[in-house]
């Protein structure tokens, strides 16, 4: 394997360790006049931090004019930019055009109900379901089905796999798009599915560290706290970031949870201590650290949007999402532009996250096209031949545990007694794991 290219088929089984370190203008049609664009040479500093939400379906002339003043290092879409399939392909191609072919084109596609593209696009259940199937064979075949679908459509970033484990069942914002409660099923599965979204040519971004399936508050409302110790929380919530690091996942996503154990004053996403001192230095993560949406309501604490952009940067994150509007990221650049011209940011952070980034860039250039139209890829049927495996596979689980396998035909009891001493055995296991690894 190209030692430039990153592998996420490392074994779950073994001691994860530090890895090497991952890789990590034209004409626009519009309603208007044709616009000429390009980047300008005198592009400022923080543009290529910044991943911005658009409006609207379609490039309007002041949504193209605001673009070409703020210069973003990316957009991400929603379902608000997805009305049909040749709209779609022609925003995607346009913001290409507009913004360089090295610019980000992300969505939020996990499956279930985290799902910006619907009907025609394969229907995908949440990944519990994957998680259920425990088979890193299918879960890679889905993430390339997904991954083949998104990269027609116009997109070469997809803000997936979720490596929250589901350690809370009251959790409101995570649940069943977590790929399972048990840790390792969790960094297992989730990234064999990253790695087939590699395959169809997709950069993907595990989220949200360092974890967010124990809360119970939803941090699109309001921030959420996770009160475990560190041995909980590097035993259970860290295990798939471990993994991921280790596997050289290109990207993360912060959280925007508080952890008192790890920072008792601020949020994952503006903390010292958990971004640099933990994720950096301990773990060893060389990737693109990515906030999550600054415009969630768990950090309207914190400040306006501008100062907590200024505070995500201080703390650790290269890239910043500002999904709501192009308001927001234009707010979120020139906050940490005047930071940077102030010193409230040092040079030097900044010299780091674009160094990130371009290096990011410069994986998406490589990239090849995909190889088939949106069209054939749909109608070539992967998808709806992965959910049939997937069904097929979860009714001979179901099978095997309750009514007809070898399990079934032992006591009832007998079978849980088995299944607590091996949840006993593999927590003391993992702590002892967590010890050698963070003493």
């Amino acid at each position: 394997m190209d030692r430039h290219r990153p592998s996420y088929t490392r074994s779950i089984g073994s001691n994860p360790t530090r890895r090497s370190r991952p890789i990590g203008s034209g004409i626009l049609r519009t309603r208007g006049p044709v616009v000429l664009s390009g980047r300008p040479r005198d592009t400022p500093p923080i543009a290529h931090c910044i991943v911005a939400g658009l409006p609207c379906p379609g490039l309007s002339p002041s949504v193209v004019r605001r673009l070409q003043h703020l210069q973003p290092g990316g957009v991400v879409l929603f379902k608000r930019n997805v009305k049909e399939l040749g709209t779609l392909r022609r925003l995607t191609s346009d913001l290409r055009a507009l913004l360089g072919p090295a610019a980000l084109i992300a969505v939020d596609q996990e499956g279930g109900r985290v799902a910006r593209l619907r009907a025609p696009f394969t229907e995908w259940p949440p990944m519990r379901r994957l998680g259920d199937a425990n088979s890193s064979t299918l879960a890679r075949r889905a993430g390339r089905a997904m991954g083949h679908e998104i990269a027609a459509a116009g997109f070469n970033c997809d803000f997936a796999p979720v490596l929250d484990v589901n350690s809370n069942p009251a959790n409101p914002v995570i649940g069943d798009r977590s790929f399972s409660s048990d840790p390792r099923r969790v960094a297992r599965i989730a990234l064999a599915f990253a790695r087939g979204l590699e395959e169809a040519g997709v950069l993907c971004c595990g989220k949200h560290f360092p974890g967010h399936g124990d809360t119970s508050v939803d941090s699109h409302l309001a921030l959420p706290e996770v009160t475990r110790t560190q041995r909980e929380l590097r035993c259970v919530e860290l295990a798939p970031f471990r993994y991921a690091i280790a596997a050289n996942l290109p990207m993360l996503m912060t959280a925007h949870v508080r952890y008192p154990a790890l920072d008792p004053e601020r949020a994952a996403t503006l903390s010292r201590p958990i971004l640099q001192t933990l994720l950096r230095r301990e773990l060893g993560f060389r990737g693109v650290l990515v906030s999550d949406d600054l415009s969630m309501h768990a950090l309207d604490g914190s400040g306006s949007l501008g100062e907590v952009a200024v505070a995500a940067i201080n703390a650790g994150c290269d890239l910043l999402l500002a999904c709501q509007s192009l308001e927001a990221g234009e707010e979120a650049a020139a906050a940490v532009a005047a930071a940077v011209r102030s010193g409230r940011i040092p040079a030097s952070r900044i010299a780091e996250a674009r160094r990130r980034i371009a290096a990011l860039r410069r994986r998406v250039v490589r990239r090849p096209p995909p190889a088939l139209s949106l069209d054939d890829v749909l109608r070539s049927g992967e998808g709806a031949r992965v959910l049939e495996h997937l069904a097929r596979r979860l009714e001979a689980v179901r099978a095997t545990s309750t009514g007809g396998g070898r399990a079934s035909r032992a006591p009832r009891r007998r079978r849980a007694a088995t299944r607590r001493r091996a949840r006993v055995a593999a927590a003391t296991s993992c702590t002892a794991r967590a010890r050698r690894r963070f003493r």
